[in-house]
C-alpha cells in the first residue's frame, strides 16, 4: 500500500500477482468484445450487457442503442486487446491501463485509457472507462493531452514549473521522454 496525499492507494507489484491467468484471459475476453461494441461504437446495444449497472446508471436502452453511452468513442484498431497493464486490485475490483491505436485512416493519434472492471457474479465487467491520455498523431507532432490538461489551473493562473513539482530528476525527464507522474488513475 502506498499513501499518495492522503489517499492509500494498492502498490501495483503486489497486484500484477494477485490477478490468476483465467481472470487475465476472461478480462482479455471482456475487452475483445466491449472495445469494438462501445468505444467504436460497432455494437453499443450489445455493450450495455457488459457494464455494471454504476456504468448504466442514467442511461436507457435507447440511449445504448443509438450509442450514446457514457464510453469514450474511439476508432481503435484491431480485433485484440491483450496489451493492458494492472494499476491496482482492491478485492473483485481491478484498475487497469489500456492502451489503444487508430484505425489506418483515422485523423487521431493513440490513447491510454484507465478502466476499471469488477467480478460481478461469474463474470467481468466494465465500471469505468475513461480516457487517461490522448497523443497527436505520428506526423503531427509530439503532445500528449490529459484530463490533468482540461482542469482549472492553480490560484493567479500560474502553473508551477514542472522541476519545481518534483525535487527528483524523474527516468523520464532526464531521458526527454513525457513524465507520466501527473497522471491521476482510480484508487
Amino acid at each position: 500500500m502506498l499513501l499518495i496525499a492522503g489517499a492509500a492507494v494498492p502498490s501495483v507489484a503486489s497486484a500484477a500477482a494477485r490477478l490468476d491467468r483465467s481472470d487475465r484471459r476472461e478480462i482479455s475476453r471482456l475487452f475483445d468484445r466491449f472495445v469494438p461494441a462501445a468505444v467504436r461504437r460497432l455494437d453499443p446495444l450489445s455493450a450495455s450487457r457488459m457494464v455494471t449497472p454504476d456504468l448504466n446508471a442514467g442511461t436507457s436502452r435507447a440511449d445504448w442503442k443509438r450509442g450514446e453511452i457514457p464510453v469514450y468513442p474511439y476508432p481503435a484498431k484491431g480485433r485484440s486487446f491483450h496489451g493492458w497493464t494492472v494499476r491496482y486490485i482492491v478485492g473483485r475490483q481491478v484498475g487497469i491501463e489500456l492502451f489503444l491505436h487508430p484505425r489506418r485512416g483515422s485523423n487521431v493519434g493513440p490513447i491510454a485509457f484507465n478502466v476499471v472492471v469488477k467480478h460481478v457474479g461469474k463474470r467481468w465487467l466494465v465500471d469505468s472507462f475513461l480516457p487517461a491520455a490522448v497523443y497527436t498523431p505520428p506526423k503531427k507532432g509530439n503532445r500528449i493531452s490529459a484530463p490533468v490538461d482540461l482542469s482549472p489551473g492553480p490560484p493567479g493562473g500560474r502553473a508551477p514549473n514542472s522541476s519545481a513539482r518534483s525535487g527528483l530528476c524523474s527516468p523520464c525527464r532526464c531521458s526527454g521522454w513525457p513524465s507520466f507522474s501527473h497522471w491521476a488513475f482510480p484508487s
